[in-house]
């Protein structure tokens, strides 16, 4: 038995498994990857502490062997044609996936993305990655906020239970959604295991061999979409240098994101601010290089709009880098008291923050120790025995020895 499971007793052994499904097939190759990396972890987080239960993930074919953990009760199940584009993979979720878990005898579905099938003939638990879609529709095409907004209205409240990644989405879920507090479970989210502090001399070696970035700077971890701020960002970082004399660089590790306009408007302001030789967009990278870039910060510098969690800020407190983040959403509740907040509809707010960080290794060294603490408190073991905790009560079976 792995570290964290829960030994079973005689009689909850004899007890016949929950067959819960796991709805995956939003998750595209090349699209979703936060949610992707999200619903892994999670599943990471189960498989650690449930060897009872069945669990079947439904994947398109583009991404099988992702979710394969390698363990006895974890399967995925590939279901043919659903891998060739959004309408038929709607098609397939609304019309054909109840049906196959009718005839697999799955007893509750978790949809881990904001939709979900209208007609089950099992327990539903929906999963809200965002909400952003009634917050700030302006940020998404017409047709893809029309779907979102029909869908999510629908399936909330036909759901058992809906699981929310922060207390902001659940408050949100219930303004506009009409889900009342009964009916959500928050459980936040984790950094991986592999964010921890890297030795500062090895992470500034990784960063300047990979990305030719050698010196101080700040990072920011973010798509080019209008939410994550990045215009403001880049405003007040060109403050922070000629107001307050910051001579750190600032890097941008993110894609490029669906709005091409708003990274127009991005490049443009570094050139117009004159800030283009202390600016690197590196684009988007690897897991497994956001610890070296963590680890090599002076601070991230994460002021976002709009976030279900913001993963980003404890991920770089796992590594032991200052966050700078919003004072707004739910950002405030994901830093826990950890994070340096400003006004993230305030140049001058978050040029005082770079500032104030910047010039004060003691400010450095104080949200190093409480992000380090902060991060601590969260794990995927954590998320997963709260998860399926959710099944069981879903399922009336929350009175059974085992979680």
């Amino acid at each position: 038995m792995g570290a964290g499971e829960v030994a079973m007793t005689s009689s909850a052994k004899q007890e016949r498994p929950l067959r819960i499904g796991v709805n995956a097939l939003q998750i595209q190759p090349g699209r979703a990857l936060s949610v992707g990396i999200y619903l892994r972890s999670l599943l990471e987080g189960v498989a650690r502490v449930d060897a009872h239960n069945e669990y079947l993930i439904f994947v398109s074919p583009g991404t099988a062997g992702r979710f394969d953990l390698g363990r006895p009760n974890l399967r995925e199940v590939v279901c043919k044609g659903t891998g060739v584009g959004r309408p038929v993979r709607i098609l397939y979720e609304q019309a054909v996936l109840p049906r196959v878990l009718r005839r697999l005898g799955v007893d509750v579905l978790f949809s881990p993305e904001n939709s979900a099938p209208l007609r089950l003939p099992c327990r539903s638990v929906l999963g809200l990655q965002m909400m952003m879609m009634f917050t700030m529709p302006e940020c998404f095409p017409r047709s893809k906020r029309g779907y979102f907004r029909y869908i999510m209205r629908r399936a909330a409240p036909r759901a058992d239970r809906v699981v929310c990644v922060s207390a902001s989405i659940a408050k949100e879920a219930q303004q506009y959604l009409g889900v009342p507090p009964s009916k959500t479970t928050v459980i936040h989210e984790a950094p991986a295991p592999c964010f921890r502090p890297m030795p500062l001399g090895e992470a500034q070696g990784i960063v300047e061999s990979k990305y030719s970035i050698g010196g101080d700077y700040f990072l920011a971890v973010a798509t080019m979409a209008p939410y994550k701020n990045l215009l403001r960002i880049v405003e007040a970082y060109a403050k922070a240098r000629k107001t307050h004399g910051v001579a750190e660089a600032l890097v941008v590790a993110g894609g490029e994101g669906e709005w091409p306009g708003y990274r127009q408007q991005v490049l443009s302001a570094v050139e117009r601010e004159g800030v283009a030789e202390s600016v690197r967009f590196i684009g988007q990278v690897p897991q497994e290089d956001l610890l070296p870039l963590y680890s090599a910060a002076v601070a991230l510098v994460f002021p976002s709009l709009c976030e279900s969690f913001g993963l980003p800020v404890v991920e770089a407190m796992a590594c032991g880098c200052p966050v700078i983040t919003s004072n707004y959403s739910c950002l405030p509740e994901t830093a826990g008291g950890a994070a340096l907040l400003v006004d993230p509809f305030s140049s001058d707010s978050i040029a005082a923050g770079i500032a104030s960080v910047a010039s004060s290794p003691s400010l450095q060294r104080d949200l190093r120790q409480r992000g380090l603490a902060r991060a601590a408190r969260l794990s995927w073991e954590d998320c997963g025995r709260r998860l399926v905790t959710v099944f069981q009560q879903v399922c009336g079976v929350a009175d059974r020895p085992g979680i």
